[in-house]
C-alpha cells in the first residue's frame, strides 16, 4: 500500500482539476495523488469523431466522458456566472461566495487563455427579448455566459494539465472499483488490485461514475438524497431560426411549464452553428452537443436539447437507473443514437432512410439511425417535449417545422445527493465530494467552484503540517526586465498563495562600494549610510531565499558583490557581527548565455560563500545555459517550476537540488 499522500483526488474531471489546481497554487507542500480511469488530455479521443468508426464501438472507458477534462472536455464550453442554473451549491454555501469562486474560475481559465468576452441577459436587446418570450408564457432566465468554444476548451485544459502535471502524481487509466474508509485513512482500491491511500479524499466521480459513487457512498453509510434526472431529445434545426437569438444571449435559458401536465421543460446547452455528438455513459449511448469559435468549424445548424426535469420521492429512490432504462431503450431500437423527423413524430409515422433523405435539415451526427422516439421516451415526457416545440416556435418561427431533427434519448444524469458540510465534506471527516458526479453541480462553472472550495479547505488543513514560509526572491541583475526578472517572474508564480513571496532587484537599492576601513569589525556597522541595510532587513524577513544571478565576466553582477562586500557587518567571521536570524534556506539559480556550465558553477559557488558567511544553509541550486535573452526562457519555464516546487514541497529541509 502506498500511504506516501497528504491527499487524494478522485477523478479529473473539472471539480477535479480545479481541486488540484487549488492544492499546486495555495499548498505546493501537500503530496497529492489524482486518480482517473481515463486518458490524460493528449491521449483522449473518441474513434467516432476520429472518423474510424461510424457508430459508438463501446469502447471500455470513454473518451469522450473520461480523462482530463471530464464530460466538458469537449463540449463547447458554455460558463455562466449565475447560481440561478448549474448546480445547488447554494444550498452549502452563501450565494455571494458561490459567485466569488466562480469569479475565481473563470479567472483561472483567463489566465489560461480563456476569452473575456461575455454575453448577458441585462443587454438592451436582451430585455427585449426577455418580454418578447413573456408572451408566450417562456421565461429568460438571467445570466451571464462565456463561450470557450470546444476546440478552445481543449487548449485551456492542456494548458492547466502542463501547469500541474509536475506538481502532483497523475495516475490515468486507473480505474478505482473500492473506496474503504478506516481511523483517520481512506484507501483507493483499483481494478488492478493496487491501494493508494491518504487522510484525506476529495471525490470528484463525474457523471460518468455518479452511479458507482453513489453505491460506494451506501456502502460507507452515508446518508443519500434523492436527486433529479433530467430526461429529453436534441433539437437541431437551422442556425437561421434562432439567429435572432443566439445572437443576442448565446445561451439562452428559457423555461416552460407545460399546460397539460404542469411540468417544467428547458432548453439546455445550446450550440449556434454546432454538431451533435454521441456520448456513451457506462455504456449506454446518449446525444450531447458542441460548437467551435472558429467560423471554419461551423456547420449552418443550431442544436440544443429539451429537459423534462424528473425528481422522484420515496420509495423511489434510483432516479439515476430510471434514466439509464429510458436511454437504453432508444439504444435497443436504434442501435445507438436515434433521430426523428418532428413532423413525423407528431404524425404518429416513423423516420426512415427515406424519409430522411428528404429532410431540409441535415443531421450533423451521421451515426443517428432514423426511427421512431415514441416508442422509446415515456408519452408525458413526449407530450411536454411537443408541447414545447410549439411555444418556442411562436418565439422562433421555424422551430415546429416538419424538418426539424429531434435526437434521442438525451439524459442528464445527477448522483443521488449527499449530505454535505458548508465545506463540502461528508459525515465522514476528511471525505469531500464534488462536482456533478456527486449531485452538487451540474456545469462546467459550479463545479470548477466546488472544486475549489474542496481544494481550499484542504489547502487549510495541510497548511498545519506544513506551514507556509517568507520566500525572497533575489534579482542579482541591475535589468529590470531581462532574462533574470523573467524567472524571477516564474518563480513567484510558482510560490505567490501557498508562501508569503517577495522579490527585489539589486538595482532598486543605492549601495556603494566597501571603503576596506574595518570599522564595522569592532561596530558591527557600516560607516556609510545608505541601502545596504534596507536589503539586509529583507534577508532578516525571509525563511528561505532564492538568488538568481546572470554571469557577469564569469561571477555574479558587480552591483551585488558590491552588496556582498558591504555585507561584512553581519558576516559570522569576527566577533561582534550583526547576526540574521538563524534556520535560513539559500538556493541559487544561475545563468549565463554559453552553452557550458562553469561560469554557473562559479556563480552557485560564489552565492554559496556568501550565505555560510550568513549562516543561511545552501540548499540547492540550477544552472541554466545557452539563455540570450528572457525568450530563450520559454523552453526552461518548466525546469524552474520543477525547482521552485520543490523547494517550496519541502519546508522542513532542503528542497532543491543541482
Amino acid at each position: 500500500m502506498n500511504t506516501n499522500y497528504d491527499v487524494m483526488i478522485l477523478g479529473t474531471g473539472e471539480a477535479g482539476i480545479y481541486a488540484a489546481y487549488e492544492l499546486a497554487l495555495k499548498c505546493p507542500a501537500a503530496r497529492v495523488l489524482v486518480v482517473d480511469q481515463g486518458a490524460d488530455i493528449y491521449r483522449r479521443q473518441c474513434p467516432i469523431v476520429a472518423g474510424q468508426v461510424r457508430s459508438c464501438v463501446q469502447c471500455k472507458v470513454c473518451g469522450t466522458m473520461c480523462g482530463f477534462g471530464g464530460a466538458g472536455a469537449f463540449s463547447d464550453g458554455k460558463f455562466n456566472f449565475t447560481t440561478a442554473f448549474g448546480g445547488w451549491l447554494t444550498d452549502f454555501l452563501e450565494q455571494k461566495e458561490v459567485m466569488d469562486l466562480i469569479g475565481y474560475v473563470d479567472g483561472l481559465n483567463v489566465r489560461h487563455g480563456a476569452t473575456t468576452e461575455v454575453y448577458s441577459t441585462e443587454t438592451p436587446a436582451a430585455k427585449a427579448l426577455e418580454r418578447e418570450a413573456l408572451k408566450y408564457d417562456l421565461h429568460l432566465l438571467q445570466a451571464q455566459c462565456k463561450h470557450l468554444g470546444t476546440e478552445n476548451n481543449l487548449k485551456i485544459l492542456t494548458s492547466i494539465y502542463e501547469t500541474i502535471r509536475d506538481r502532483h502524481t497523475f495516475l490515468f487509466d486507473t480505474a478505482v472499483t473500492q473506496i474503504e474508509a478506516g481511523e483517520g485513512i481512506y484507501t483507493l482500491i483499483t481494478e488492478s488490485g493496487e491501494r493508494y491511500a491518504a487522510p484525506y479524499l476529495i471525490a470528484g466521480p463525474g457523471r460518468s461514475g455518479a452511479e458507482w459513487f453513489a453505491n460506494q457512498c451506501k456502502a460507507l453509510g452515508l446518508e443519500l438524497l434523492n436527486n433529479q434526472v433530467d430526461i429529453g431529445v436534441r433539437v437541431e434545426l437551422p442556425a437561421t431560426v434562432f439567429e435572432h437569438i443566439t445572437n443576442v444571449v448565446y445561451e439562452s435559458k428559457l423555461i416552460y411549464r407545460t399546460k397539460q401536465y404542469g411540468d417544467q421543460v428547458r432548453t439546455f446547452c445550446m450550440n449556434p452553428y454546432g454538431h451533435v455528438v454521441a456520448e456513451n455513459v457506462e455504456g449506454i449511448n446518449t446525444v450531447n452537443g458542441h460548437s467551435y469559435s472558429d467560423p471554419a468549424l461551423r456547420s449552418e445548424n443550431t442544436n440544443f436539447a429539451l429537459l423534462v426535469s424528473n425528481r422522484f420521492t420515496s420509495p423511489f429512490n434510483e432516479p439515476y437507473r430510471y434514466g439509464k432504462h429510458i436511454a437504453s431503450l432508444s439504444n435497443m431500437l436504434a442501435g445507438g443514437v436515434l433521430v426523428q423527423r418532428f413532423g413525423d413524430l407528431v404524425g404518429g409515422r416513423r423516420t426512415n432512410d427515406h424519409r430522411m433523405s428528404k429532410s431540409f435539415v441535415r443531421p450533423t451526427l451521421t451515426a443517428a439511425v432514423p426511427g421512431d422516439l415514441s416508442l422509446a421516451l415515456p408519452k408525458r415526457q413526449l407530450d411536454d417535449i411537443i408541447e414545447m416545440i410549439y411555444a418556442l416556435d411562436r418565439l422562433a418561427p421555424g422551430t415546429a417545422n416538419y424538418d426539424t431533427l429531434l435526437y434521442g434519448a438525451e439524459v442528464k444524469f445527477y448522483s443521488a445527493r449527499i449530505k454535505l458540510s458548508p465545506e463540502l465534506e461528508t459525515a465522514l471527516p476528511g471525505f469531500f465530494a464534488v462536482g456533478d458526479g456527486a449531485g452538487v453541480t451540474r456545469g462546467l462553472a459550479q463545479a470548477g467552484a466546488s472544486g475549489v472550495k474542496g481544494g481550499a479547505g484542504r489547502c487549510r488543513t495541510v497548511e498545519r503540517e506544513f506551514p507556509a514560509m517568507n520566500i525572497l526572491l533575489v534579482n542579482c541583475s541591475p535589468v529590470r526586465n531581462g532574462a533574470t526578472a523573467e524567472i524571477i517572474h516564474i518563480a513567484r508564480a510558482c510560490l505567490v498563495g501557498a508562501h508569503e513571496v517577495r522579490s527585489v532587484c539589486i538595482d532598486d537599492y543605492a549601495i556603494a562600494f566597501c571603503k576596506g576601513c574595518r570599522s564595522c569589525h569592532n561596530t558591527a556597522r557600516c560607516v556609510q549610510e545608505d541601502d545596504a541595510p534596507k536589503l539586509m532587513a529583507q534577508y532578516e524577513w525571509a525563511d528561505a531565499i532564492i538568488s538568481v544571478s546572470p554571469s557577469y565576466w564569469a561571477d555574479v553582477p558587480g552591483q551585488f558583490k558590491a552588496f556582498i562586500d558591504r555585507c561584512t557587518p553581519w558576516c559570522n567571521t569576527h566577533e561582534p557581527c550583526a547576526k540574521i536570524g538563524g534556520g535560513k534556506k539559500g538556493y541559487t539559480i544561475a545563468l549565463r548565455t554559453g552553452p557550458g556550465m562553469g561560469e554557473c558553477r562559479r556563480i552557485i559557488e560564489t552565492m554559496e560563500h556568501f550565505y555560510g558567511h550568513l549562516e543561511i544553509t545552501p540548499c540547492g541550486s540550477l544552472g541554466l545555459c545557452s539563455v540570450e535573452n528572457k525568450e530563450a526562457l520559454r523552453d526552461r519555464t518548466e525546469e524552474i517550476r520543477a525547482f521552485c516546487a520543490k523547494i517550496a514541497g519541502e519546508p522542513g529541509s532542503c528542497g532543491g537540488e543541482d
